[in-house]
Order: structure tokens, then sequence, then C-alpha cells
């Protein structure tokens, strides 16, 4: 799929975040290339111009870099809480290696030693590592929804292969960077949560996880990926998704396999 990309000015780019793990958020892009199938940030497309499908355009924020500078040094107020960097698009999809806001972006925060925390899908993190370990308070986690390396091709096509992303939160935390790992959404039938935390354990210091949000438009791409590529699944995956006792099963074997590698649980959501 070819994808459009397009340079902006933003007239803000750090804001109040409704996300219970953050105070604030800045994404640095509107859009993303990764193109997951099933992802929830597709509402954002409304406030674009955009007519296709999410995962076919990202708009460049080119002006970030200055309206943050601008935003921390003009305003009266203090920044208290942490900025999660990441929260409706991936901060380090692939035209970040061009463009480079990201990047830019952590240089300002650094200056003002505010509180971070990133999650991705790309391995591409670990670039940006000798600005990260130098923040006070600073966590980078990636989000993982299966091992499987097809059900990646099928549902997250331009996404780092999942082995690069645990490489990434080995690399970083050898460098003494806080690590975590985002089980999500999760998909039943498709994510063994065992295995991933078995995965990751050396490397993280605390999971996170949620449910699959499937009332947000996604319905239909989910489900023509499963059509395509998992035809036989598709009843019973329904079945699970619509029935809460999977998400309480879920959250207690996730829980239990934390207790049981001497992980921090940091919770799961529900949607």
């Amino acid at each position: 799929m070819k994808i459009e990309m397009n340079e902006v000015l933003c007239k803000s780019i750090l804001v109040k975040s409704n996300l219970p793990a953050s105070e604030y958020c800045i994404n640095p892009y509107v859009g993303c290339m990764h193109g997951c199938k099933y992802c929830y940030s597709r509402f954002m497309k409304r406030f674009t111009k955009h007519t296709g499908k999410w995962g076919s355009f990202v708009d460049i924020k080119i002006n970030a870099p200055e309206v943050l500078r601008k935003q921390l040094n003009s305003s009266q107020k203090e920044y208290k809480g942490t900025i999660l960097i990441g929260s409706v698009t991936d901060a380090y999809q692939p035209i970040e290696l061009k463009y480079k806001i990201t990047r830019q972006l952590l240089e300002i925060l650094l200056e003002h030693q505010l509180d971070i925390s990133i999650l991705t899908k790309s391995y591409h993190v670990v670039r940006d590592a000798d600005i990260l370990s130098k923040f006070k308070s600073c966590s980078v986690g990636v989000s993982i929804t299966s091992l499987d390396e097809n059900f990646r091709k099928n549902f997250e096509p331009l996404t780092s292969p999942v082995k690069k992303r645990i490489e990434a939160i080995k690399i970083l935390k050898e460098q003494g960077i806080s690590t975590y790992v985002f089980i999500g959404p999760i998909f039943p039938n498709f994510s063994n949560v065992s295995k991933i935390i078995e995965s990751v354990k050396d490397y993280t210091d605390s999971i996170m996880a949620e449910s699959l949000n499937y009332s947000c438009g996604n319905w239909e791409d989910i489900k023509e990926v499963l059509e395509t590529y998992y035809p036989d699944k598709l009843f019973k995956f329904r079945k699970a998704i619509e029935n809460s006792q999977t998400w309480k099963n879920a959250e207690e074997l996730i829980r239990n396999e934390c207790k049981k590698y001497g992980i921090s649980f940091d919770g799961f959501f529900i949607h």
C-alpha cells in the first residue's frame, strides 16, 4: 500500500493526556506507517482531511521541536507527571529515521529534565539510547501482541519483528534505562501471554496489558485478516472477545506469571 506523506505545522505539541498512566502526551506524527489492523488510534483520522484507510498516510509535524521549546520556555505552569511520547502514533515509525522529530523533541525535554515514557513497536528506539539514558525519569516500553512472525506480518505489516523489539529493551536495560512490555491488544487464541512474559522476563521491569478494543471502527479490518489467513479461527475468536470471562482469565494469568518471575504488574485495561 502506498503511504501518503505530508509535512504539516502544529500549534501545540505537549498536551494533556486522558490515559491513566500519563498526565501529558506528545505525538510527533498524525497517522502511522505501521498500519496495525487493530489500531484504536484511527479515530484521529476525523481530525484530518484524509479519506484513505488508517495506515495509508502520515502527517509530519515539522515544527514540533520549535513549538515544544516555545511551550516550555513561555509557560508559567510546571509540567508535573509523566509525558507519554506516542499515544496515538508511533514516535519511531520508519519515517522518524529521516525526519528525526522525536529525537529533537527528546533533546528539548532533556534540557528541562521532564519525566517521560515511550511506547513503541520499533527497534529504532535504540538509536536514542544516548539521550534516554540521561533522563532522571525515563521508561521505554514495547508493545507485543503475539510472538508469531506471521501474525505480525498480517496484522502489523511495517512494525519491527518481535525479536527485534525484545532485543531493543534488552539493549536499553543494559544501559540503565527502565523498560516495560505492553501486552496488547490481547488476541484470544493468538496471544500466548505466558510465552511472551517468559521471552521478556530478563529485560523488563514491568508488564501492562489490555483487552482488544474492537468497537472503534477496526473490526472490518480485523475480520478481513482473519477471513484471509485464519478462517477456521474466526468464529471462536469473535465468541471469545465478546465474553468478559476471557479478559478476567487473561488478567489473572498475567498477574500469576509476573509473580512467578518477580516482575511488576502495572495493570490490565479492559475496553
